[in-house]
């Protein structure tokens, strides 16, 4: 029997047979199928869209004819880009605007009656007529395609559903559901990550050089773009729902606007700092259920912290606070080491700025 989905989404007999012989191990090929039919789907909605914005200028329907004249208004260009008959509209606006800052005038607000180049008149009315058109491909396809992703979805939640990491931790925290999830565990190779940094630096939650990740113009990326932005539709619905994850945040944005950050570079600050906390209570609590090694993060195993937020304290309504770890020889060590370092590094940067000086 076909399994339904969210809607009337059913799915065809033989990918349902597809999908139930994909196991709960292979939950990374169910993702990247439901992953390829939604970017589909967005590109036929997309395009839908954007054929719902056109308009035309009457002016240049009638000179052009209506097929040229035809556009969709956005911020870069909010004249007809037709009516002269060279099309440089947004390159004479840029033009003038050049002219001005070299004469130290204030910047042209409006474009010019007649173009420069080709002496033609410059549209500045918004007297568009709306002309949206119909893609037979779009009509044709988009509306399978939303049935067809519909159906996946309702499979890749119950797979996760099933999965132990959702039934021992995930269903209890506030604002994290099963689709979101099951993208992000369909994005990890778990076995793989085997320590929390990893996981981060996979996420973009690392560090490279004592700043955050970032792309490098010319270099391959170190981590997964789409991984980061599961998780961040993962910070969406955690705020939203205002549950344990969302009072450490406050609690973080708090602290960041106590040291003097602005309100929205705190917010970015305090988002980050959830969003890596999940990332390791994903990874740890995954870990756990699949029998593998869970060492502590760095700064616990080898800097002698003791300041630690296990998974269970984040499910619920309210965060329930950090747990002092209790100290061992290896910690304190591990801690004077650490100040050892700390203290020579800030004795060498003294030295350095005496010699400059």
């Amino acid at each position: 029997m076909p399994r339904k989905g969210s809607g009337t989404a059913v799915l065809n007999p033989e990918i349902q047979e597809f999908v139930d012989a994909v196991e709960i191990e292979n939950l990374d090929s169910l993702y990247r199928i439901f992953r390829r039919i939604e970017v589909a789907r967005v590109a036929l909605q997309t395009r839908k869209s954007h054929l719902a914005k056109q308009v035309v200028c009457p002016e240049c329907a009638e000179r052009f004819g209506p097929e040229r004249a035809i556009w969709v208004p956005n911020k870069a260009i909010k004249s007809c880009p037709h009516c002269t008959q060279c099309g440089r509209n947004i390159a004479i606006y840029l033009e003038f605007n050049k002219e001005d800052r070299e004469e130290g005038k204030p910047k042209s607000k409006k474009l010019p009656d007649i173009c420069p180049h080709c002496g033609g008149k410059i549209c500045k009315e918004a007297s568009f007529i709306p002309a949206p058109k119909e893609d037979l491909h779009v009509e044709r396809f988009l509306p399978e395609f939303t049935v067809l992703e519909d159906g996946i979805r309702s499979v890749l939640e119950e797979r996760v559903k099933e999965h132990p990491l959702w039934t021992t931790w995930a269903k209890d925290v506030k604002g994290m559901g099963p689709a979101t999830l099951g993208r992000i565990m369909g994005m990890c190779d778990i076995k793989r990550l085997t320590s929390v940094t990893k996981m981060w630096t996979h996420s973009r939650f690392g560090l490279k050089d004592g700043q955050t990740q970032r792309s490098v113009k010319g270099k391959p990326d170190d981590f997964d773009r789409q991984l980061r932005s599961a998780f961040h539709l993962l910070g969406i619905s955690l705020m939203m729902q205002q549950g344990a994850y969302y009072d450490f945040y406050l609690m973080q944005r708090e602290r960041a606007e106590k040291l003097g950050l602005s309100k929205g570079h705190a917010h970015n600050r305090a988002r980050f700092e959830m969003l890596k906390l999940v990332a390791s209570h994903i990874w740890r609590k995954w870990r756990e259920v699949e029998g593998l090694p869970t060492p502590m993060p760095y700064v616990i195993e080898y800097l002698g912290h003791r300041d630690y937020i296990p998974p269970e304290n984040c499910t619920g309504e309210n965060f329930k606070g950090f747990v002092s770890l209790p100290e061992t020889p290896e910690s304190i060590r591990a801690r004077r080491e650490a100040d050892a370092k700390r203290a020579a590094a800030q004795a060498a940067l003294v030295d350095l700025e005496e010699e400059t000086a």
